[in-house]
């Protein structure tokens, strides 16, 4: 058997093969966030396919920060659904991990970043953030996460974006 399909091991989590896949954004448009039956559905059959692991798309963790078409673990009342989500991907053996992030200056509408720097990408300059927002979107990363954990995800990630 290829190793491929071999299970694997990353940290404590135990992946029955080494075939993932990650979505960056949800075409089914998630509204506000919301985990809805589209969502578990594109996930449920990525898992039903024979992903050993998934990534979700970004989702945004600050209310500030909401593209329209992004899922969220932003607040308490989405953790339900998501837990909807997990049961179902959980169903085929499969693990999935909550990409968690913010655009930061990469965001077209509202473009928040450390620095007031133009991004050549958007050619628009961020406000500056102030350090007391820099604590609250600390915060509200250590709060999604533990929204995640409490929904069932197997693990959660931090979205690195350079243009942040």
């Amino acid at each position: 058997m290829s190793l491929l399909f071999k299970p694997g091991q990353i940290g404590n989590m135990t992946v029955k093969n080494r075939l993932f896949v990650q979505r960056l954004v949800m075409a089914r448009q998630p509204w506000m966030g919301k985990c809805t039956d589209a969502v578990i559905d594109c996930y449920s059959q990525l898992a039903e396919g024979g992903s050993g692991l998934i990534i979700t798309g970004a989702a945004y963790v600050h209310e500030t920060a909401r593209p329209a078409v992004f899922i969220s673990l932003n607040n308490d009342k989405l953790i339900d659904g998501y837990k909807a989500l997990t049961k179902a991907v959980h169903a085929y053996d499969a693990r999935i991990v909550m990409q968690l992030f913010l655009p930061g200056r990469a965001s077209f509408d509202n473009p928040l970043a450390p620095s007031p720097i133009k991004l050549d990408l958007t050619g628009i300059t961020p406000r500056e953030l102030t350090e007391e927002e820099i604590k609250e979107y600390i915060a509200a990363f250590g709060q999604a996460a533990r929204r995640a954990r409490e929904a069932g995800f197997d693990g959660s990630s931090f979205t690195r974006l350079t243009a942040i």
